[in-house]
């Protein structure tokens, strides 16, 4: 134990004036954002921490790609992830993957998505979805693996 109260240690704590999902949804490290379920996952709209991730504007987005998110997605990845899709889609509702996205700087990321499948008040089916930036894991994943199979060669000698 510190010696520290509870007491004291919650004065320590920051004060949020909005404790609401807006506040919680900043802490995401990534973002969320809707799209059509159509052949381009068409962007309907997406929360600043999206386009921080990606590294472009909604702007961008609209006039390089006309909101087409499958335009990010790397090109080796797509038709894999498309497969993947329906073949979540039919077990239910809920998508979940991982991707690769090719960013405003040419650079590229990982990301986990989570997607509801849901109709709209149109009865437009849309995707809800949470996109989670994993990049720096599976950087760490994939030296961990290449860090196993030099230490394998070296015992094998």
């Amino acid at each position: 134990m510190s010696g520290v109260s509870k007491a004291e240690e919650e004065k320590k704590l920051p004060a949020t004036k909005k404790p609401d999902m807006e506040y919680m949804e900043k802490m995401i490290p990534g973002g969320s954002f809707r799209c059509r379920y159509d052949d381009y996952w068409t962007l309907i709209d997406a929360n600043e921490g999206l386009y921080r991730f990606i590294g472009y504007t909604a702007g961008e987005i609209r006039d390089k790609y006309q909101n087409r998110l499958i335009e990010l997605i790397h090109p080796d990845d797509r038709a894999a992830l498309s497969e993947r899709i329906a073949g979540q889609l039919k077990r239910g509702t809920t998508v979940i993957s991982e991707l690769r996205i090719i960013c405003g700087d040419g650079s590229e990321k990982w990301g986990w998505i989570s997607a509801e499948l849901m109709l709209n008040q149109n009865s437009e089916p849309l995707f809800y979805c949470i996109f989670i930036d994993i990049h720096e894991w599976k950087n760490a994943q994939e030296k961990l693996a290449e860090s196993e199979q030099r230490y394998a060669y070296i015992l094998s000698q």
